[in-house]
Formats: C-alpha cells, structure tokens, sequence
C-alpha cells in the first residue's frame, strides 16, 4: 500500500489492518468489532471498536496463518450471515456483529447496539421518540419474511464465502 494510501483516522486504518488479515487468511470473515467499524456501530462504552484487535471469524477446518494480534474466532457462518463491504472484503452481514457484541454486556449496553443495528437495517425503526406502540410492522415484516421485498438492503448478504 502507497503511503499515501494510509488512513489518516484510526478507525480507517483498523479496517485495512482487518482487509489485510482476511487477505492473508481467504476463508477468514471480518468479524465482531472489525464488522462493527465496517457498518458505523456505536460503542456503548467510552472506547471504540477500532481499539480492540482486528477480529475474524474461520471456519473450524481453516488452519491460518497466525502471525498477527488479530483476535480469531471460530464458527461456522452460514451464508446470510457474510456479505462484502464496500471494497469486496468479507465481512459478517450488520445483524451479526450487532448480536454478538451485544451478547457481552449489561442490558442497557447491549441495547445501544441493537438499536443502532436496527436503525440501519430499517431506516423508519423507531424514528420518533414518541411512538405510541414499540412495534415497527414494516421492521418486523423484514425480519419474518426477508425474500419477500425484491430490493435487498445493504446490509443483506448479497454473495455468499468462498
């Protein structure tokens, strides 16, 4: 990479740093708080998700090249659960990283997550602070019944690992 090709910011650099693991280990997913800087995710804490270590998922049968401090996690992703940022890596599709990093915290911590998911899987999820009802029926329809709009959002896998 040109020098003048590296990120001023820390987040922009943590992500090249997550493009450069995944390179060097193909069947590797960027994950977990590497996925949560790829689709903007709040932190509910003081720090930030490009912090902590560059983090992957591989499958269990993957033996990677491990020379890095990259954090790795091992699972089996099905395929609507990988999709590719906005520079063709492979990258867990919005709704999993949202749920794995919200699996950790205090309630009130974890909510910050969800939401902020929520928000960017469906723009008109809980817009108005003053809703009457919780329940967002278009939000839910997308979740029950994803095949049934045509115009897949963009945090839908729209390929699949390889």
């Amino acid at each position: 990479m040109a020098h003048d090709g590296w990120p001023d910011g820390a987040a922009g650099q943590h992500r090249v740093r997550a493009h450069a693991e995944q390179v060097a280990n193909p069947d590797a997913v960027i994950s977990h708080e590497s996925a949560a800087v790829v689709w903007g995710l709040p932190t509910p804490g003081f720090g930030e998700w490009y912090q902590a270590p560059v983090s992957l998922t591989l499958p269990s049968t993957c033996h990677g090249t491990r020379r890095t401090s990259a954090a790795w996690h091992i699972a089996e992703l099905p395929a609507p659960h990988v999709t590719r940022d906005d520079d063709g890596y492979l990258v867990t599709s919005l709704p999993r990283p949202a749920v794995d990093l919200a699996a950790g915290p205090a309630l009130p911590h974890a909510l910050v997550i969800l939401a902020a998911a929520g928000r960017k899987v469906h723009p008109s999820f809980h817009t108005s602070p003053r809703r009457s009802s919780p329940v967002n029926p278009p939000f839910v329809q997308d979740v029950l019944h994803p095949t049934a709009h045509p115009q897949s959002p963009p945090w839908r896998s729209t390929s699949t690992a390889t």
